[in-house]
């Protein structure tokens, strides 16, 4: 009977358990469904009375914000109203679905018919994945009047079909 050594044993123990624990280690840095984003705006009474969960972004086309999607790259700069904005958001995510285009967005509610968008493209990043609190398009128009009231500059993503989500300050 061949005999094992408990010293090898404990090697090939060790051994395992190093592989286990570096196997189950956090990694270090954030991964897009950790994104810390403010849905404040989902606190109000209203909030899912007045909206509806939709499965992509409005098909508004307008050739010019079509266009103009087409040429969003980080520093594109801009002034729209909010419809437009939400417009040119949809071209964005309709021509490439894969990507997430960052804004930063300051919103002007002097004029009290229509919320004035301007904004500056931050990054376009190629990623499938959306943080876990992002929200639905539904909620888009009602998250810009009340960011407009509370909060008027702040970043803004958004990706896929149907999805956006404000970044804390």
């Amino acid at each position: 009977m061949e005999r094992v050594s408990t010293l090898g044993m404990r090697a090939s123990r060790y051994k395992a358990k190093k592989m286990i624990y570096s196997f189950t280690k956090k990694p270090e840095s954030k991964s897009m469904e950790d994104i810390d984003t403010d849905t404040s705006y989902l606190n109000e009474p209203d909030a899912f009375e007045v909206n509806t969960h939709v499965h992509s972004w409005p098909a508004d086309h307008n050739p010019f914000l079509d266009r103009m999607a087409k040429q969003l790259k980080p520093g594109f700069s801009g002034a729209l109203c909010v419809q437009d904005f939400l417009s040119l958001v949809s071209a964005a995510t309709k021509s490439d679905d894969k990507s997430v285009f960052t804004f930063r967005v300051t919103v002007d509610a002097s004029d009290k018919e229509k919320l004035s968008i301007k904004f500056v493209v931050v990054s376009v990043a190629n990623t499938t994945m959306v943080p876990l609190t992002a929200d639905n398009a539904g909620f888009f128009t009602y998250a810009m009047n009340w960011m407009a009231k509370h909060r008027p500059s702040f970043d803004l993503s958004v990706c896929g079909a149907e999805f956006f989500w404000v970044h804390v300050e």
